[in-house]
């Protein structure tokens, strides 16, 4: 059966928003590249500034944080005229667009007006989302930012930092892929904005096209095919409709939900990605005379709101070319060829969605505290995992087809190379991913080391049990760095570790220290009775233990060490969520609850 102009015009609107989701990436790398630019201003500032020998007075700090607050407003008046153009230009070809699929779909003699420029240019600026324009969002980061960077320096000033632990404190270490400084949330935040504000543009620009062309249009539907994260409010508008505009002679078409409020548009929250569409007068309410009009015209002019889609209902519906530029040639070759549902892949922008995501069934939480959940959770990871391994296996196979054949082996080496990096890459993300998951929302200011520590690993260190341990529970402890090769051992407060000591180990080291509450140590000593009841001491690396199945389900033996006032039951277990919770999860649940439990004092 054909589908009516209205269905042909929600199947374009989500395609359009599928492309604009891509404009507000570009955008995104645009705004990121310009924050780059001055976190190296602000670095060469600390460097040029703080030389970590000296002592700075009230003058000193008062004109190094007016010198931050020039640099960042600065650079606020290059953001927000690179945003507002951005979004004009957003704003336009999304009008362009909607008044061309005007002239295309409706039947040839119906006037379709196009704003005028100057109108896009005042909508542009005035418009508002969530509550401000583009200029005042843009200013307010530029105030959050100063505030963060200032905050950073200061505190590293105050700590006798050297210029350079400032500074990888504020925008981070390269071993992290810089997501470990104090501006990685201001970095999230720019990303949100920037999405935002297309969103927020494009819809404004077919906002434009509606109003000049009221005679057309008879309603707006709310979209939310592609807000595969399904917040309340989304959820609640997805399909409702309302008028074009407040016009107020609008009345509800009959068989219709009511839009709330009446005039809602997106983006309804950050990083909405929910759209609207106009509906269609039919052929009646637009005063054309039925029998000029072929019947299959008439047919598709019925002015019925479309129902509700998916984003698979809506994919399966396109024309292979939109197909493949959704999902990608390799998801595609994946899904024809392979059989493998759309489902299982990940969407334009990159984000792992599932059926029952799409469908808002169920959420991965925000934050993970037991096994099941972190399982749950890697369940979304496996598609584009296996994307992935796919890519590997025909770059090997096409090597392997290549062999004897030196001019295609030199040019189908590097294919290898690159897709055998990007799943490794990937694995190392996820299970970075995973660790962060497992943080708790609380206050992680401070240090747990009482004396003043220096490197990345104690950095690293500090931050995994800052982030894992409640407030309330969180040990501290002193620091003495031993000989090269000396072994690490905690002992009264204090942790002694070498040079080479991982973060895993030296988190492992200071969790000790949570033993020496005695309600904690009595907790572990009975988990660890409980797991091994029953069993003798065996000897391991020259040490008595108890050896239930650690190793078998993915640990180690030195767990059931036993000592007269301690354990390594806590201290084993924060190496194995540091080093892979999924797999910690996964092969030993139980072991895995306790240690969250103690850790976010729930047990």
């Amino acid at each position: 059966m054909a589908r009516s102009i209205n269905e042909r015009f929600l199947d374009f609107q989500v395609a359009q928003q599928v492309r604009w989701l891509k404009v507000g990436n570009r955008d995104v790398k645009e705004a990121l590249k310009l924050l780059k630019g001055l976190e190296a201003q602000v670095a060469a500032m600390v460097n040029a500034n703080v030389l970590g020998d000296e002592r700075f007075t009230t003058a000193r700090l008062n004109a190094l944080q007016a010198q931050t607050a020039n640099l960042i407003d600065a650079w606020s008046q290059r953001l927000t005229p690179m945003l507002e153009k951005n979004n004009l230009d957003a704003m336009k070809a999304a009008a362009d667009l909607e008044a061309d699929a005007f002239k295309r779909m409706l039947p040839a003699g119906l006037d379709v007006t196009t704003p005028n420029p100057g109108v896009l240019q005042g909508a542009a600026t005035s418009t508002s989302f969530q509550g401000a324009t583009t200029a005042a969002w843009a200013k307010d980061f530029g105030t959050s930012l100063n505030r963060t960077t200032w905050t950073r320096i200061n505190e590293g000033i105050l700590a006798g930092e050297t210029s350079d632990q400032i500074t990888r404190g504020l925008i981070g270490t390269r071993s992290q892929q810089f997501k470990d400084g104090a501006l990685q949330p201001r970095r999230r935040g720019l990303e949100t904005l920037v999405r935002t504000s297309v969103n927020h543009s494009t819809n404004q620009g077919r906002q434009q096209v509606w109003e000049a062309n009221k005679g057309l249009i008879s309603s707006v539907q709310w979209v939310s095919t592609l807000d595969t994260r399904t917040t309340p409010i989304c959820q609640q508008r997805d399909g409702k409709v309302g008028p074009v505009d407040q016009s107020g002679d609008w009345v509800q078409p009959s068989g219709t939900d009511p839009l709330d409020p009446p005039f809602a548009r997106p983006p309804a929250h950050p990083n909405c990605r929910s759209t609207t569409v106009a509906i269609t007068k039919s052929w009646k309410e637009l005063g054309l005379n039925g029998t000029d009009l072929p019947p299959a015209t008439r047919a598709s002019m019925n002015g019925q709101v479309p129902a509700s889609t998916t984003y698979y209902e809506w994919l399966r519906r396109q024309n292979p070319s939109i197909q493949k530029e959704v999902l990608g040639p390799t998801r595609f070759d994946m899904w024809k060829e392979g059989g493998v549902k759309p489902e299982r892949f990940v969407n334009d922008k990159g984000d792992l969605l599932t059926l029952d995501q799409i469908t808002g069934k169920a959420t991965p939480p925000a934050r993970i505290t037991t096994a099941a959940e972190m399982v749950a959770y890697n369940e979304t990871t496996l598609p584009q995992r296996k994307v992935l391994q796919s890519d590997l296996l025909v770059a090997t196979n096409t090597l392997k087809e290549a062999k004897g054949n030196p001019d295609l082996e030199r040019a189908t080496g590097p294919a290898v190379f690159k897709a055998r990096t990007a799943l490794t890459e990937y694995n190392k993300l996820a299970k970075k991913d995973a660790l962060e998951k497992l943080y708790g929302d609380w206050d992680i200011s401070g240090s747990v080391f009482t004396t003043k520590v220096a490197g990345a690993r104690m950095a690293q260190a500090d931050e995994f049990v800052r982030n894992l341990v409640h407030p309330s529970r969180r040990p501290k402890v002193s620091v003495e760095v031993a000989a090269r090769h000396k072994r690490p051992y905690y002992v009264d407060g204090q942790i002694h570790v070498n040079k080479n000591t991982t973060p895993g180990v030296i988190s492992h080291e200071i969790i000790h220290a949570m033993e020496d509450d005695p309600a904690i140590l009595k907790k572990t000593r009975a988990f660890l009775n409980k797991r091994t009841a029953g069993e003798s001491p065996v000897k391991y690396q020259g040490e008595d233990v108890l050896k239930d199945k650690w190793t078998a389900k993915g640990g180690t033996d030195y767990t059931g060490k036993l000592y007269r006032e301690a354990t390594e039951v806590l201290t084993t277990g924060v190496e194995r969520l540091i080093a892979d919770p999924v797999s910690f999860a996964t092969r030993d649940p139980e072991f895995f609850d306790f240690v969250m439990g103690i850790f976010h004092a729930k047990i």
